[in-house]
């Protein structure tokens, strides 16, 4: 009894160190979370605000992308837009925690201290990314392989009704966690089938049924803009990808991934052979082999291939049995973790902080902007790796200002917010803010007229064709010590920052005044 208080404890002790950085932040720095903010700020406002509506458009339907979308708005019944999503970042982890420890105790009947390593890597590329959905899908996949397994003996009807509301929660949640989902459940069972008893084949049909009702809503939902972009990328592509799970650009990324590389030897040599029990094994292994065969970008999706290592390593963690950690060791293993675990947390929060500065700034500059402008931005910051975590800092413009802004993600299959009528023409999907050439081309009216004809990669659109006439405001952001005018003929100054400008395009009229109450 004592044994499993500990166990607890270390388990609370763990996760409250997991939520310090978010905690610290007002504005978790990661790549799309200004996107995800912004949308849910429209979301609830959208009925209140004339500016807003100017903007944008709100189209809800069948769309297996909307996790953040339906938790957020309903969060805000207790407390503010800001707050509601940082608390869906707080509840992704959990997921992911609870996820892997479900299946823990699924595998083996009982969650082992083993699994308390899963805590290392919350923090990857696809949280770094901004990913929500795609991540809280991945804790509720692994939560359904786990019902799943545990719902064997039950009566077959009862089953199909518990997997079926399962499938069709991860179904709206993302695409990406029922694929896993359908995929590791069959192997499976596939990897159980008794050619003599026949043991496997009442549980596929079961299986089979269950995914009916997420066929129909697949097959209900309207279709998305028509893209071709299938891309490999290179091969290096293929061996970095394994790196996902560390990988967050930050110092202690290296720790991580030593004690990933460490933790896999470690497993091997002390299972003498496959570490992993052996239900498990050519689930992984074949979610392995999809992993190296995964394409960059396909259908207009990009950094596809970046997904499914992240969760291998939860899944891995799960698999691995309780014996495999001698008791004589489990002292040094568990200040193995919670010292690579503080020094982890201690160097994200310490980034987090520094760019969350710069995000509050930026926010409070965008006070001289009038209320529905259109804005559109310029990226000036060499660092490719900064440039990529800034590359969305214009989407926070919105909270204050109700502000249109064409790159901020609006997929009319994915997302419930969309261009407006008066903005559709300007928007740019998935495109990011335009570099210098871009801004030479788009102030090129004869350029411009080339690429308004021109087809682009997935859902990219060239919204910076003729910029100086169709926006109000254009924003650069750019290295601290590096604020020169780009086009002085055409901008006037109107606020200086420590990494941006904002410019009042010249010869712009002033928008009309439209009504935006600040963030709520």
């Amino acid at each position: 009894m004592n044994a499993q208080r500990f166990t607890y404890f270390y388990w609370v002790l763990g996760l409250c160190i997991c939520m310090v950085p978010l905690i610290s932040v007002e504005t978790p720095p990661l790549i799309d979370y200004p996107v995800h903010l912004a949308r849910q700020f429209i979301l609830v406002n959208f009925n209140q605000m004339p500016a807003l509506q100017a903007n944008y458009a709100i189209d809800w339907g069948i769309k297996p992308n909307l996790g953040i979308d339906i938790v957020v708005p309903w969060l805000t019944t207790w407390m503010p837009v800001m707050v509601a999503t940082k608390v869906f970042v707080a509840i992704t982890l959990l997921l992911l925690v609870a996820g892997t420890c479900a299946l823990t105790f699924a595998l083996h009947g009982q969650v082992s201290l083993i699994a308390l390593s899963c805590l290392l890597f919350l923090y990857n590329f696809n949280l770094a990314g901004g990913y929500l959905n795609s991540l809280a899908a991945m804790g509720l996949m692994m939560l359904g392989v786990a019902v799943w397994i545990k719902t064997a003996s039950l009566n077959p009807f009862i089953r199909f009704a518990i997997v079926s509301a399962m499938t069709i929660i991860i179904f709206f949640t993302h695409i990406f966690g029922l694929a896993v989902f359908v995929i590791t459940t069959g192997v499976y069972e596939i990897s159980r089938f008794d050619k003599k008893k026949f043991t496997s084949r009442p549980d596929l049909f079961v299986l089979l049924t269950a995914l009916i009702p997420v066929l129909i809503l697949w097959l209900l939902k309207r279709p998305g803009p028509h893209v071709s972009n299938l891309d490999f990328g290179s091969m290096i592509h293929r061996f970095t990808i394994w790196l996902i799970p560390g990988l967050t650009f930050n110092y202690s990324d290296i720790f991580i991934i030593l004690v990933m590389i460490f933790g896999i030897f470690f497993s091997f040599i002390s299972a003498k052979g496959i570490p992993i029990v052996q239900a498990m094994r050519l689930p992984v292994l074949v979610l392995v082999i999809l992993a190296l065969l995964m394409p960059h970008a396909i259908a207009g999706g990009g950094l596809v291939q970046v997904r499914l290592p992240a969760l291998l390593s939860f899944l891995f963690i799960a698999a691995l049995p309780p014996q495999l950690l001698p008791s004589r060791w489990i002292t040094v293993y568990l200040l193995i973790v919670f010292s690579v675990l503080g020094v982890r947390i201690a160097d994200i929060t310490h980034a987090w902080k520094s760019m969350d500065t710069d995000f509050q700034e930026f926010s409070a500059a965008t006070q001289v902007i009038e209320p529905g402008a259109k804005i559109i931005a310029l990226d000036g910051i060499e660092s490719s790796i900064k440039r990529i975590f800034y590359s969305h800092v214009t989407d926070l413009a919105i909270l204050e200002r109700c502000v249109f802004v064409p790159h901020m993600s609006k997929i009319p299959d994915q997302q419930p917010v969309i261009a407006s009528v008066n903005t559709v023409h300007l928007d740019g999907g998935t495109a990011v803010p335009m570099d210098a050439e871009q801004l030479e081309q788009g102030a090129d009216p004869e350029i411009s007229a080339r690429l308004l004809t021109h087809t682009f990669p997935g859902w990219i659109r060239p919204y910076y064709a003729n910029w100086p006439k169709n926006f109000d405001y254009l924003i650069h952001i750019h290295d601290k010590e590096i604020k020169n005018n780009p086009r002085p003929e055409l901008l006037d100054p109107v606020k200086t920052g420590t990494f941006f400008t904002i410019y009042h395009i010249r010869e712009r009229p002033k928008p009309a005044d439209l009504k935006c109450k600040t963030r709520s």
